[in-house]
C-alpha cells in the first residue's frame, strides 16, 4: 500500500494518521489509535490539528470519513 494515486502518476500519503506518538512500528498505521485521538479532538475548530485529516480547520465528521476510508492502511516517509 503506502500511497494513494490521486490521478495518473500523482501520488499522496493516506490521510487519517492522527496518532503520531505511538511506538515506532505503529506510527505509520491508520488504526483504532487514530480514531481514539480523533474522538478526543472532535469538535475543535479554528486551527489545524493532527486529527484534522482534510485540513479544513475543523475536526469533524468529514475527518472521521477519511479515517473510515483509510483504516487499516499505512503511509510512511523513509528515514535515513
Amino acid at each position: 500500500v503506502g500511497q494513494k494515486e490521486l490521478e495518473r502518476g500523482v501520488f499522496a500519503m493516506f490521510a487519517a494518521n492522527g496518532d503520531q506518538q505511538s511506538a515506532l512500528e505503529d506510527a505509520i498505521d491508520i488504526n483504532s489509535n487514530d480514531l481514539r485521538v480523533w474522538l478526543m479532538d472532535d469538535g475543535l475548530n479554528s486551527s489545524y490539528f493532527l486529527t484534522d485529516f482534510d485540513l479544513s480547520g475543523d475536526v469533524n465528521v468529514q475527518d472521521k470519513g477519511l479515517f473510515l476510508e483509510n483504516n487499516g492502511l499505512f503511509s510512511e516517509v523513509e528515514r535515513e
